[in-house]
């Protein structure tokens, strides 16, 4: 019986040291893993690159704007992969094809910090909402009166300014000024994307009053206005390269009520 006690009791002293030097092996990888991760050697994100291009294509594919927002920041070369314009064409090409979307705009605007936002929410056929994405402006007077959404971008105009948004990038940019509109109130703007060219284009339709234009009425001269039209050309895709709005010669054959895209 005296053995046997003293076995267990040996048994019993040692199992601690045991334990002690399991502690300190996982200290040890702990902090190996802690340095790893601050100079920035990721071992998954290693064996990533190392795969074909297609297969990474195919992976980020099926990825959702808001997931390759979050993995662009991830390291240098995904950034650099995500915002080609051969992937985001490839993306947005696929994402169209998806169920549609109702997209809806939220601005609220903070006077101590001088910023708004802009949130983007989208709702499906089935009436679930989910939260896409959050723009910071800086700029409390923005308030958008028209949103139009054409294939990845957003075009935003307020009562005097054109603003062009991308929200996977979380990037706002203010478009050239546009002629101004002989006829008060009434401005009417068209975007789209010509896929054969890769181009956005954004439609402006204002009224002119030409100097020797003149009616005789009973009240009076009336003076009579002229339907014009001007492009905007964006040239790069998914940021912002433009020239100046270009006026079209031709006379336009109808006229616009509402806005379009």
């Amino acid at each position: 019986m005296k053995a046997t006690r003293r076995k267990n009791i040996h048994k019993w002293e040692q199992q601690p040291k045991k334990k002690m030097k399991i502690s300190v092996q996982q200290r040890k990888r702990s902090s190996s893993s802690t340095e790893e991760e601050e100079e920035g050697n990721y071992p998954n994100i290693d064996y990533f690159n190392k795969l074909s291009d297609d297969v990474i294509t195919s992976v980020f594919l099926r990825c959702p704007l808001k997931s390759l927002s979050m993995l662009r920041c991830t390291s240098k070369l995904w950034k650099n992969f995500i915002i080609s314009p051969s992937f985001l064409h490839s993306h947005l090409t696929q994402s169209t094809q998806n169920a549609p979307k109702l997209v809806f705009l939220e601005d609220k605007c903070l006077h101590r910090s001088k910023k708004s936002w802009l949130r983007f929410v989208s709702v499906d056929m089935d009436g679930s909402k989910e939260e896409l994405y959050t723009v910071t402006v800086p700029d409390t007077q923005l308030v958008c009166s028209v949103m139009e959404v054409c294939f990845g971008l957003v075009c935003l105009s307020t009562d005097c300014r054109l603003y062009l948004c991308n929200p996977a990038l979380q990037q706002l940019c203010e478009l050239p000024e546009y002629s101004l509109s002989a006829t008060p109130g009434y401005r009417h703007f068209g975007f789209g994307y010509l896929h054969s060219r890769k181009e956005y284009k954004v439609v402006h339709f204002f009224y002119i009053v030409p100097s020797m234009t003149k009616r005789y009425c009973n009240h009076g001269i009336l003076r009579v206005s002229h339907l014009k039209c001007e492009v905007l050309t964006i040239n790069k895709f998914g940021g912002v390269s433009f020239n100046r709005w270009k006026e079209i010669a031709d006379r336009s054959p109808c006229l616009p009520r509402s806005q379009g895209c």
